[in-house]
């Protein structure tokens, strides 16, 4: 299974999804494409559509919530070739940015998990996410922005081997380049796959074509994976 994510950098608006990204990130040829930081208001026809004809007609959305004019909490959409079915939301999620930016699915045997960790930038309110993350949402497979970056070492991006440890997941990320860059040109490694015992991922790689095009100021992770179980139904850790 080769999973594709990306952060398509909505910030809370329904902004469009241009054909040059939908065409780039289906050049990975994903067999599951996650979108974090996705705001899915407005007209999304074209988008499901193109998905459907290189099939990815499988697909799925978490939770929405408007909670200002013209604004949607940021969400989570999953396109698939196999059929997917939504798990049951996380209970007990601090904010509804906190619950619309995850969404656990089944695909095949694996259970998957795309988010987007929340920036706050209140100490509490950042380690009170982890915290819910960490005792409520696990899976086969964990991909998306976690907003943490460990190679910097700080205590705020120390949360993301602790959530992995307590999980017992491996945290998968490029051995080269770097997926955020900001309005300086400082660049970080905020997107990880983080996967189970029951998974193995032979490669995991960046994509930094589409913020140097200005199609995103994230890269694609590409992650390719092979289920070590695959009967018995998806696990669901």
């Amino acid at each position: 299974m080769r999973a594709v994510h990306l952060n398509v950098g909505h910030q809370t608006h329904p902004l469009p999804v241009p054909a040059a990204l939908v065409a780039r990130l289906l050049s990975h040829e994903p067999d599951v494409l996650i979108l974090t930081e996705y705001v899915d208001a407005g007209d999304r026809r074209s988008l499901r559509k193109e998905l459907a004809r290189s099939g990815l007609g499988f697909q799925a959305v978490s939770l929405a919530c408007r909670y200002a004019k013209g604004r949607w909490a940021n969400q989570v959409f999953v396109a698939s070739k196999e059929p997917l079915r939504p798990l049951t939301l996380p209970a007990g999620a601090p904010d509804v940015h906190a619950a619309t930016n995850v969404f656990s699915v089944a695909v095949g045997s694996l259970s998957m998990v795309g988010l987007r960790a929340p920036a706050y930038r209140p100490a509490a309110e950042w380690y009170s996410y982890w915290t819910w993350l960490t005792n409520a949402v696990t899976a086969d497979v964990v991909i998306g922005d976690f907003n943490a970056d460990p190679s910097r070492g700080s205590a705020r991006d120390r949360v993301l081997g602790r959530y992995a440890a307590t999980r017992q997941l491996a945290v998968r990320t490029p051995s080269t380049g770097w997926s955020y860059k900001s309005t300086t040109g400082t660049t970080h490694r905020l997107d990880h796959l983080l996967h189970g015992s029951s998974v193995l991922c032979q490669r995991v790689e960046y994509d930094d074509r589409v913020v140097e095009n200005g199609l995103s100021d994230h890269a694609i992770l590409v992650g390719e994976l092979v289920a070590v179980r695959v009967s018995g139904g998806p696990h669901i850790a």
